[in-house]
Formats: structure tokens, sequence, C-alpha cells
């Protein structure tokens, strides 16, 4: 456990209102021991093995924290810790005069990704201010909001989906840059900068010498921004779920077992065969207004062509003149899935990363047809 080599990362979520605290632990060289709980301030907590013991933690202060252990032994330690925006410093002491200290450095969750708005505060009256627009349109812009970061070198690219319009913005950490969007009434400079990790501020002045501030903070889930000086006189916050990005070019690169999975919609052995071997190109886009849509070069193929379906939602489509149903539901790590043609059912999960997605399928009460597909991003 003290051992160097061993890398040790721990996920905080404190929630004031609920008065909880979830603690989710990862060792690099000691998996058994990964693991998570949720506890409530001030209440006894009891720990399983290889902990055995009871455990209270209590708030003292903004950014402070004290736990009392006690083991089945009857031995008692007691940690305190101190969180800042960069970092988490806990003292540990114990009988006879131990004193142990541990120091965290706070890692910043990746920003790039998929976001999308869960909820928001005041943005439609805010853009309306703003831009000049009736509180009519801006409502109608704010009905679908989606949020997509890439990075290429040093240079990030913020593309911003209003309902079915979008807007990007190209940039680096504290440098300056031109902004001008006739329909938001923005005319100026920007400058975007990392206070801390995980913690980003988005500084404005238009061309009148008007300013206003956005500050963003970002976790493994969600990213959350609040204007805390507004341009005019009205304020937002708005909140976004995230995901994994999946849109680009992807490639097929390996299967297996495909052909069985097909063959239980009564397809040819040669068709069968024929997905089995599909090497196929796919691209996946994001419309706007929550639409996705999917293409391919393969076998594939829809026979209308691309597929456009909306996350959650039922859709249909036919291929090698089957009629299919299907839907889609972004994940955290991915996406999952259901599809159904004549009486059987299909059921898939992907897992996305920067460089390959692996979905896994099987047909519902046919264990023998689970199959897998690896494909590799292209862009």
């Amino acid at each position: 456990m003290a051992s160097p080599a061993n890398e040790i990362s721990i996920n905080l979520k404190a929630d004031d209102k609920k008065q909880t605290l979830a603690v989710h632990m990862a060792c690099s060289l000691l998996p058994e021991l990964d693991g998570g709980l949720e506890y409530t301030l001030g209440q006894e907590t009891t720990l399983p093995a290889p902990w055995n013991c009871k455990s209270v933690i209590n708030k003292t202060g903004d950014n402070t924290y004290v736990e009392t252990v006690t083991y089945d032994d009857g031995t008692v330690f007691t940690h305190a810790s101190t969180n800042t925006g960069h970092s988490s410093t806990t003292v540990t002491s114990g009988k006879d005069g131990y004193i142990g200290k541990v120091y965290l450095e706070k890692v910043a969750p990746c920003v790039t990704g998929f976001y999308v708005m869960e909820k928001s505060e005041n943005l439609e009256k805010m853009m309306a201010e703003d831009s000049g627009m009736s509180l009519a349109d801006a409502t109608k812009l704010c009905s679908s909001l989606a949020l997509r970061i890439t990075k290429c070198g040093d240079y990030y690219t913020m593309t911003d989906y209003l309902g079915s319009s979008s807007k990007s913005l190209t940039y680096k950490l504290g440098e300056e840059f031109a902004v001008k969007d006739e329909q938001l009434g923005l005319a100026g400079t920007n400058l975007m900068v990392e206070t801390a990790p995980g913690h980003y501020v988005l500084t404005y002045k238009d061309d009148k010498g008007k300013c206003s501030i956005w500050e963003a903070t970002l976790t493994e889930d969600e990213l959350t921004w609040k204007v805390t000086k507004p341009l005019n006189t009205q304020t937002c916050s708005l909140v976004y779920r995230k995901y994994p990005d999946c849109f680009g070019t992807w490639k097929t690169i390996m299967t297996n077992n495909v052909s069985a999975a097909v063959s239980t919609t009564g397809l040819p052995k040669e068709v069968c065969d024929a997905f089995e071997n599909d090497r196929a190109t796919h691209k996946i886009s994001y419309l706007g207004d929550g639409k996705i849509q999917w293409d391919t070069d393969g076998i594939y193929k829809a026979d209308c062509g691309p597929i456009i379906y909306r996350s959650g939602e039922e859709f249909s489509y036919t291929m090698q003149g089957k009629h299919v149903t299907e839907v889609v539901c972004m994940t955290k790590e991915g996406m999952v899935g259901s599809s159904k043609i004549d009486n059987m059912v299909n059921n898939f999960k992907a897992k996305i990363g920067k460089t390959f997605m692996v979905m896994e399928t099987c047909v519902e009460g046919r264990p023998d047809t689970k199959a897998t597909v690896i494909a590799a991003k292209m862009d």
C-alpha cells in the first residue's frame, strides 16, 4: 500500500444539501481495494473487509473534514483533511503520539468530450438581454443545448450546439482571441484560463468596454458553467452531463462471432459471412437539436441511407430488406441499446475511448451469439 510505485487516486464528491460525502479509491498495485462508499456526515458508517472498522466524518470548515476511525480491536485513528483547489492534505494521529501525513495532488478530469445540457437557470433571459433578440427566440435556441470540446496540439475547439445551429471557438489557454457573433451580439475579445485543476474562467470584453465572466467547474460526470459577472444585469447557470466523444470517423478492424448473431435473422449464410468480414468505415455526426447521424460504407448501411436518431428514442429503418426497430442511449462509458428484427432482440453496449470503440452484442436468450466488434478512430 505504501510502495512509491502504488498510484492511489481518490475521487471525492460532497453534497452539502444532502450532507453526504461520496469517496471512491483506486490503487494501481492493489486493485482488490478499489471501491467506494457514501458517508452521511455525522453518522457512523461500517466499512467492510479488509478495513473492518467504523467511521464517522464531520465537516469542520468550508474545505476541512475530520474522520474518526475505530477498528475492531479498539484502535482509533483521526484523519484531518484540508482540501484546496490544487491539493488535499491529510494529517493522521493515533495512539502513542503517532503522526502521519498524506499529500494528494488534484488531477483535472479530461475536458475533451461531448456534453448535453441537463438544466439551466435564467439562460434565456440573459441571452435575450445581451443579444437583443426576443425572449421567444432565445427560448427556442436554448431548447436543446449540447457542447463538444476537442483538442489538437495546444489548441482547443469548443463547439456550442444551440437547437439546430452550432458555433465554434478555437483557443489556447491563457491567450486572448477575438470573437464575433452577430446572432448572440458578441463582438470583442475572449480569454480562457485554467485557474485550478478542473476550474476554468472565460473572460469577455466587448468593443464598448463592458465585461463578463463565466466560471466552469468540471468533474468526471458534469460540467457546470456560472456567470459570476454579467455583461448587463442578468446572470445564468448551466449544468451539462458528460459523455465520451463518439463523433467522427471510425473503421472496423476486428470482428468475432458476428455471423452467429446475424444468422438468427434468417439471412443467407453468405450475407452472414459478409457481416463477419465487414471492415467498413463509419461516420457518426451530431446534427444539433439532439439528433445523431450514423452512416457507413459497408454492409450495415441502411436501405434508406444515413440513420438519424435521438438518444433514448425509438427509431426504425430497413437493412438487407429486414425491418429493424432500435433504441440507443448514451452512457458514461459510451452507449447501450437494443434492436429488434421480427421476434429476435439483440442487445449491445459500446465502450468508447479516444482511439478505440469496443462493442459487444448478444441475441437475447442466445449466449452462443455473443459477438465483439472493435473499431479504431480515424480522425
